[in-house]
């Protein structure tokens, strides 16, 4: 059989078994035109959705009688390949994975807080990065504020002032201070902000003062898209 290019798609000189009539896309389907498998996973959508209950039957049944082929199919998955599907996947749809986390979460509450616990056990610094970005960003947009720095520009920022608080010098418990407090009308960019040790900041409170001037310390501002 033949198969000739036409553009990104390798078409075939078959037709497609549905219409008949456009050559089948292998590169998608072994059976369909592009057209008629579209339409096939629409149909099939539509099927999922409103039978959720039946499939959901189907597919533990189907699981519990094939769990030694599916086990050995997940131990031999191309891992690396597979989280860049699913990071893609986050990316292009965050709205139905978030729903989808939610209804998961409410249906086994009890399993889904010991899987949060141990990851956060195991990631401890990571896991307190996300409470103080999320914390922050929330302050930030309850006084208005719409953009925000990034983790990228915050470790230049902490490369740049050799990993020490600007005002005592200290390298532990370091935090991103707001010169200008967000409560005064301050932004919440990467201009705005310093690394200050937790008593530094403590002790500056709502006073505006830019250490970073005093040291000569430019912030780097990174360019997207």
């Amino acid at each position: 059989m033949k198969n000739t290019v036409s553009g990104d798609n390798q078409m075939s000189d078959k037709l497609c078994f549905d219409c008949k009539k456009q050559p089948i896309n292998f590169e998608r389907s072994n059976r369909c035109c592009s057209t008629c498998l579209d339409i096939r996973i629409l149909r099939q959508n539509n099927y999922v959705k409103n039978n959720q209950e039946a499939v959901s039957k189907c597919r533990h049944k189907y699981y519990i009688n094939n769990i030694d082929k599916i086990k050995e199919y997940h131990k031999n998955i191309d891992k690396t390949k597979a989280r860049a599907r699913y990071k893609k996947y986050r990316d292009e749809n965050p709205d139905k994975v978030r729903e989808r986390k939610r209804k998961c979460t409410e249906a086994k509450p009890e399993l889904y807080a010991g899987i949060s616990k141990r990851w956060r056990q195991n990631n401890l610094r990571r896991s307190n990065e996300i409470l103080a970005k999320s914390t922050r960003k929330r302050r930030a947009e309850l006084r208005g504020c719409k953009e925000h720095f990034t983790l990228d520009e915050w470790n230049e920022l902490l490369k740049k002032c050799d990993y020490k608080c600007l005002n005592c010098g200290n390298t532990t418990k370091l935090e991103a201070d707001h010169i200008i407090p967000l409560s005064v009308g301050g932004n919440d960019t990467i201009d705005n902000i310093q690394p200050l040790c937790r008593s530094c900041n403590a002790k500056k409170h709502i006073k505006t003062v830019n250490y970073k001037q005093i040291h000569g310390i430019k912030e780097v501002r990174y360019k997207y898209g």
